[in-house]
């Protein structure tokens, strides 16, 4: 989930990676079991959220089933009202982009 937690409207919001702390080469899709699952939101205000179910896949690309506690890295972009692109893990601060962010 990607939550605005800003004062104005954030736009072209994109989770771009989503990865284990321990693992980092595990990769990620989206979960295809479930319908109306996206990755992106157009815009996003104050307090809205983007929730997407992802499923996180080993080194063969077969979905790995979760841990308890498991630690998750998650990277999203977005552009600000100004029109500056921002890349964050959430949790971190974040950083700024000259072009659209990619994963």
């Amino acid at each position: 989930m990607i939550t605005n937690g800003a004062p104005a409207a954030i736009a072209d919001v994109d989770l771009l990676r989503v990865n284990t702390a321990v693992e980092p080469q595990v990769t990620w899709r989206l979960n295809p079991n479930i319908s109306n699952n996206t990755s992106t939101a157009c815009i996003l205000q104050p307090g809205e959220s983007l929730t997407s179910r992802v499923q996180l896949l080993d080194a063969g690309g077969v979905p790995v089933s979760p841990e308890r506690d498991m630690r998750l890295v998650i990277t999203f972009g977005f552009r600000d009202t100004d029109g500056q692109w921002w890349k964050r893990d959430i949790g971190q601060p974040p950083q700024p982009c000259e072009t659209r962010p990619v994963a």
